[in-house]
Parts: C-alpha cells; structure tokens; sequence
C-alpha cells in the first residue's frame, strides 16, 4: 500500500476502537482483498457502543506526511448504518473536513 490509513472510533473523549487498513485474503476471483481503517476500527464492537460516536480518520504517505482522505462511499454507507454522527478527516494543507454520514 502506498498510503496508511488509521481510524479512531470514540465517544465522551473515550477511545472505543481503532483500525487500520490491511489486506485481508484472496477472494474468489483471485484478487486481495483489503479492510478499511473505518470498518476495522468498529469491528467487534457492539451496535449500542457505536451509535451516536465520532471518528478520526488520518491518511499518511510513505515519509510519514499527511495526505488528503476521504471515506469511500461503502464506508459512509457503513458508518451511517452503524449510527457514526461525525468523521473528522485531517487534511494535508491543515484543514480538517467532516463528514456526516
């Protein structure tokens, strides 16, 4: 991967979950597939924990600079299902854009 990408779930200034991106495994049409910081960062935990949470999600390069990021449509789909409220993405001039899904 050319890019790191982490998110942190978390409610009332409490860390409830993080992830990362990462390659998972190969699926059937012999292609790898990857998990999203998004989705890792809530996997295992409970709805009710979930809903009505906020999100950071950072996106590095290689050289440890921070890049633009965005969520991908599936994530946003994800989150807003999952009852997510904000995603706080940093952006590389200094900016931070949120994101309600």
């Amino acid at each position: 991967m050319n890019f790191r990408v982490g998110a942190v779930v978390f409610s009332n200034n409490e860390v409830l979950g993080q992830g990362f991106n990462f390659f998972s495994c190969w699926n059937e049409s012999n292609r790898r597939v990857s998990v999203h910081a998004e989705m890792h960062s809530i996997s295992g935990l409970r709805h009710d924990v979930v809903r009505n949470t906020e999100m950071v999600v950072v996106r590095i390069n290689k050289r440890n600079e921070p890049k633009n990021c965005n969520p991908c449509p599936k994530c946003m789909k994800m989150l807003a299902r999952k009852g997510i409220r904000k995603v706080y993405c940093p952006q590389e001039n200094g900016d931070i854009k949120v994101f309600y899904p």
